[in-house]
């Protein structure tokens, strides 16, 4: 899911949802479970996502890993 948003824009929950190819309530559950521990930020009201400016770094650094 986090390969899906990682380049650090916003993401429709609806193109998320499709991307990931599962159905939407179990594709919320996953964004509402990244949000709770702070890996997503997660606009419910504008329907969108995207990863932390903390775990974007953190994907950079271990990216040559």
């Amino acid at each position: 899911m986090i390969n899906l948003i990682k380049n650090g824009q916003w993401h429709t929950l609806e193109d998320i949802t499709n991307k990931a190819k599962l159905p939407k309530p179990k594709t919320n559950k996953i964004l509402e479970f990244l949000a709770n521990y702070n890996f997503i930020n997660l606009d419910n009201e504008h329907k969108k996502a995207k990863v932390t400016p903390s775990l974007t770094e953190f994907l950079k650094e271990n990216q040559t890993s």
